[in-house]
């Protein structure tokens, strides 16, 4: 009687993600930073919505050990939620949410 040994190796993903973003949220774009605390993610997907919104967007998908992703696609006077999702073979491990208000500014001279 043949019998096959199967070797099945359990995967498991945590993402403590610690959502911040640059220090100056400026309207031509921001940028998003998280901490990777996984060891054997394949990527990210980036996601945002507005906050009157409930829906999220796909935004991006990153490599593995990114940390962070600009967007450049935000408006001033709005207010933007983002999630971060690391996934591997075994699943998904979505990131809690994170918002923050858009302003413009008028440059380092301030308004004139």
């Amino acid at each position: 009687m043949n019998q096959q040994l199967i070797s099945a190796t359990k995967y498991s993903l945590v993402l403590f993600s610690l959502l911040s973003f640059s220090s100056a949220a400026l309207s031509e774009s921001l940028q998003v930073n998280w901490l990777d605390n996984s060891d054997n993610e394949e990527g990210f997907i980036v996601e945002k919505r507005l906050l009157e919104s409930t829906t999220f967007e796909f935004v991006s998908t990153l490599p593995e050990n990114s940390n962070s992703y600009t967007d450049s696609d935000v408006i001033a006077d709005e207010t933007y939620c983002y999630r971060i999702t690391a996934f591997n073979e075994a699943g998904e491990s979505l990131s809690d949410e994170s918002c923050i208000e858009i302003t413009e500014t008028d440059g380092p001279e301030g308004p004139a």
